[in-house]
């Protein structure tokens, strides 16, 4: 009989429950199912409760898991306990914690400390290494609040009792310090379609520059003074591609088309799409551009060497007279910042958190592997793409920083073999 009870709670001990209920958790989606294929790998198995919203990224796949909907309110709780109940894992996950309670006080629990209390092992994602980042982020206005909305303290005291954590490299450092893991997309499922190009129209010649964006990214869903910087990045890149020649594809893809003039680049909208079609995109472009140093995307276009090129702004402008400070104006571009106002700083677009991430970003190798341009400084921004995109010799420098510094992550351990020490 003993030896039966050890059976099981060997066996419990290799079940993990993976928990992203927040609505906007698709980039910490993306992570934990890079994880969980890890995990798998480790000889784990793997659950997850998801929110509805980020459905696509497990529907067909290897895990079994349930979606969580808005209007579930206070009855979360009793779907998570039944969750916990019926699979008896030996360990719950949290894709990331603070997430998870901001989720749990928006539906009307406001005692998250139930996250902590099930008879297994808590860890939780560290999406920021927190021991660097603190958890105080910068707001358009120049102010700060907490990542967590509600009883930031009692949260913060939560979340400091979670011992085992996963920081994922990048955007973290790439260091030995304890739970940083490989947050890598699996080669495997890195497919090259170079028909992508022709089912978009390009001919022999043509370039092709793609331009992903996310639900939370749309001016709609945007607080008011973020909403004119939602806007302004697009019309950047769409003005300085326009000015390179007609021969020159923007292909973005997002839940909604851009508003973007008729005339310039060539513009096409592809709504989100499955991973396997967004891979298929990957790697047929000849550039990928971002506005979110943190994109998920960005490690991706590395793994199909794919040049990247991401946009940032570090000069807050709240009136007119602030845009006589800005060298090398031109008048089209002075027009466009105007109807924008105000305009803050960002790495990661259209929210902000430069200062929030400046302790991780400084000095990281992360960020040699592409080209981090101001998004005012219009000359750059058009002599870099037209490099990247036409000469061998800029896009093969890229190429070979990108593969020095996949290559130091991909010696990191997993997040199966951190768990691996943290069960055992």
């Amino acid at each position: 009989m003993p030896i039966a009870h050890s059976a099981t709670r060997r066996s419990r001990a290799r079940r993990l429950l993976l928990v992203a209920i927040h609505d906007r958790s698709w980039g910490r989606t993306k992570m934990a199912v890079r994880a969980a294929r890890d995990l798998q790998e480790a000889g784990y198995e793997v659950e997850f409760l998801v929110h509805e919203s980020t459905r696509a990224l497990l529907q067909g796949g290897p895990f079994r898991f349930q979606t969580v909907r808005n209007h579930i309110g206070g009855l979360l709780r009793l779907l998570i306990d039944a969750r916990v109940s019926s699979f008896k894992p030996g360990g719950i996950v949290y894709f990331d914690f603070f997430n998870t309670v901001n989720l749990l006080h928006r539906l009307g629990i406001g005692d998250s400390r139930f996250l902590l209390g099930y008879d297994c092992l808590t860890a939780s994602l560290d999406t920021w290494d927190s021991a660097q980042t603190g958890h105080l982020i910068d707001l358009p206005d120049g102010s700060t609040r907490s990542l967590v909305l509600e009883q930031a303290e009692e949260t913060l005291g939560l979340y400091a009792q979670i011992e085992h954590r996963l920081i994922p490299v990048p955007v973290a450092a790439c260091d030995g310090r304890r739970g940083k893991f490989r947050c890598l997309p699996d080669w495997r499922t890195c497919r090259w379609d170079l028909e992508a190009r022709q089912r978009l129209g390009l001919s022999p010649g043509e370039r092709l520059v793609l331009f992903p964006t996310s639900p939370w990214q749309q001016p709609d869903r945007l607080p008011a003074d973020s909403r004119g910087l939602a806007g302004l990045l697009p019309r950047i890149l769409h003005r300085s591609l326009s000015k390179l020649g007609s021969r020159i594809h923007l292909v973005h893809v997002g839940p909604s088309a851009l508003e973007l003039p008729q005339e310039g680049c060539r513009y096409h909208w592809l709504p989100s799409c499955r991973a396997e079609e967004f891979d298929s995109l990957l790697a047929a472009a000849d550039l990928v551009v971002s506005g979110n140093i943190a994109a998920t995307t960005n490690v991706k276009a590395m793994a199909f060497k794919t040049p990247l090129l991401v946009l940032r702004n570090s000069r807050r402008l709240r009136r007119p007279g602030d845009l006589e400070e800005v060298e090398r104006l031109d008048n089209g571009l002075k027009g466009l910042l105007k109807s924008a106002l105000p305009i803050h700083p960002f790495t990661v677009w259209p929210l902000g958190y430069q200062r929030f991430l400046e302790p991780i970003l400084s000095e990281n190798a992360y960020c040699e592997c592409f080209d981090w341009i101001e998004m005012l400084d219009s000359q750059k921004l058009e002599e870099r793409v037209e490099q990247l995109l036409y000469s061998p010799l800029a896009r093969q420098s890229m190429w070979r920083r990108q593969e020095a510094y996949l290559d130091s992550v991909s010696r990191l351990p997993s997040a199966g073999e951190w768990m691996n020490s943290y069960l055992n």
